[in-house]
């Protein structure tokens, strides 16, 4: 865990010594070819927030640009999503000068931790049973075990390049993430699937 821990690290001081600003990601973002259908991922957010089901994104990436690439699919970032990841911390002039410390990677990301990343997040979901837990590397399936008085599905998505998922309920192949919209409206009411 320690080179990993390392490694994010340097990343993150690389973005600083190059005077990395946040426009510069914004413009990143809109060059980036989607390797997912933006449609679908589209209609996955507003099943759920059409379905007033919250969406907690608990990532090791850097919640900045989560934001900016949800804004730039929906349009807006809706009220039901938030998110757990590292920050960056830029001063006046619009340039990175930090990041959250220490840094979130996939190994630490765990209850504790996320605690620690959203104060009062018990209370925030605490009417809140059932968990749907998505990743696509094993240490996700874990992200949010000892969380007492949830119901957890752990589902995995699986690239095919990646090595297998053994630690999921349910693993979905490829980046077609139209199967994860069937597993929310089963959720949803399975009688009509």
């Amino acid at each position: 865990m320690g080179g990993v821990t390392r490694d994010r690290k340097q990343s993150f001081r690389l973005s600083v010594a190059v005077g990395s600003r946040c426009v510069d990601f914004t413009c990143l973002l809109n060059s980036n070819s989607r390797k997912v259908d933006e449609r679908k991922i589209h209609h996955f957010f507003e099943l759920l927030e059409r379905s007033s089901i919250p969406l907690l994104i608990y990532s090791a990436g850097i919640t900045d640009i989560i934001n900016e690439a949800i804004r730039q699919l929906l349009g807006r970032v809706p009220s039901n999503i938030a998110i757990a990841a590292n920050v960056m911390c830029f001063n006046e002039d619009g340039y990175v000068y930090g990041f959250t410390n220490p840094p979130l990677h996939s190994l630490c990301k765990n209850i504790t931790r996320l605690r620690e990343l959203i104060p009062g997040v018990d209370q925030k979901y605490a009417k809140r049973t059932n968990v749907l837990v998505i990743g696509d590397t094993d240490s996700d399936a874990s992200m949010v075990d000892g969380w007492k008085g949830k119901c957890v599905l752990k589902v995995g998505l699986e690239a095919e390049e990646k090595p297998t998922l053994k630690r999921f309920d349910v693993v979905i192949k490829g980046s077609d993430c139209s199967r994860l919209i069937d597993v929310v409206r089963f959720i949803l009411s399975p009688q009509q699937l």
